[in-house]
């Protein structure tokens, strides 16, 4: 029998970001009552590229490790299963093979992002990658826009308007344990917001981390 965990061998190293196109946040999605569960347009997975990534406050922290790890527990794929210290819940603001790390920004980092739905996006026939979104506010808006501004070369998924923020639970979920994914999720439900503790460069190739605000 095919093991629901091992689409494709786990590498401890491992990092791929998630870039769709023609993104939407669907549904509410709060706590643990019924989830809406969109497909959502097209998934690109990429080694090597560069990200510039919101990182979250230790609780919040701590909170979507708890979802990872439930996950787990049911024998499910969950970014809970790479050990790597750069391994972290995260909000990717951009991402290309060619990212600057910026020098500063002209707008605030947020203090917090507000979650969306639980969603959906594809990662090859019968696997999706399980995401949570993030609902775009004013506040996360105007630093999205700024981070482009000192940091060009973000792919046209990560650019204003074609952006749909997450925070990724799990990759390459099969189409016939989603139902066993979500009741997981349930024991562990996420808050309605979560908060930032500061922003990151990562350089996939080097798997350098730089600390930017």
């Amino acid at each position: 029998m095919q093991s629901s965990v091992t689409g494709r061998p786990a590498r401890c190293e491992f990092r791929s970001a998630v870039l769709h196109r023609n993104g939407h946040g669907y549904g509410h999605g709060h706590g643990p009552g019924p989830w809406p569960v969109p497909v959502v347009g097209r998934a690109w997975f990429t080694r090597g590229v560069r990200s510039i990534e919101l990182l979250l406050d230790p609780a919040s922290d701590a909170v979507v490790r708890t979802a990872w790890t439930a996950l787990v527990d049911a024998d499910l794929p969950s970014l809970g299963r790479h050990p790597s210290p750069s391994n972290a819940p995260h909000v990717t603001l951009a991402a290309g093979p060619e990212l600057p790390v910026p020098t500063g920004f002209a707008a605030p980092v947020p203090t917090d992002v507000q979650l969306g739905g639980l969603l959906l996006f594809p990662a090859g026939p019968g696997r999706s990658v399980l995401v949570r979104a993030v609902v775009v506010d004013a506040a996360l808006a105007a630093f999205h826009e700024a981070v482009h501004a000192v940091a060009p070369g973000g792919l046209e998924t990560s650019l204003p308007g074609s952006w749909s923020p997450h925070v990724t639970l799990a990759r390459r979920v099969r189409d016939e344990d989603l139902p066993r994914a979500i009741a997981a999720l349930r024991t562990a439900p996420l808050p309605d917001s979560l908060g930032v503790a500061g922003v990151r460069h990562w350089d996939g190739e080097t798997r350098a981390i730089t600390p930017v605000g």
